[in-house]
């Protein structure tokens, strides 16, 4: 099968929790296991997806983004790849927003959107934010 020149090529994922759950159910067996996987694949049009972006005004105007992507793929939940870097930088930017006065530079949670599927949020925020890059100080993200 092919789509836009390029092999398409069938691919499942197991989440951590499943597969240390089929981990168990093989040493438990006495016999040979059998596991039966019915893909069922299809190709969605393309929509618009966006950025989420709060901030913690600094003292200066430099700026230090964090943030992880919101998106997850092929109808997962995201719980792990993309809930947890959520969670890990807005907790983050929670404890220095609980803080007495300003952080000496502007923390800028970032929720990148459509990372999986091309980074196009991140192209989305350099573009967008051209004009201030120089004042980006450092970026982390999970």
């Amino acid at each position: 099968m092919r789509g836009g020149g390029a092999t398409l090529t069938p691919v499942a994922a197991l989440s951590n929790p499943d597969a240390d759950q089929l981990g168990r159910a093989l040493e438990r067996a006495k016999g040979s296991v059998t596991v039966h996987l019915d893909l069922q694949v299809r190709t969605e049009a393309s929509v618009t997806s966006g950025n989420v972006i709060g901030e913690i005004p600094g003292q200066s105007d430099e700026i230090i983004v964090i943030g992880g992507h919101l998106d997850s793929w092929d109808l997962a939940t995201g719980a792990i790849d993309d809930a947890s870097g959520i969670a890990i930088t807005t907790a983050a930017a929670k404890l220095v927003g609980d803080l007495r006065g300003k952080p000496k530079r502007t923390i800028r949670v970032v929720m990148w959107g459509a990372e999986e599927v091309g980074v196009h949020g991140g192209k989305a925020y350099a573009q967008q934010h051209a004009d201030e890059i120089d004042r980006h100080v450092a970026c982390g993200g999970v």
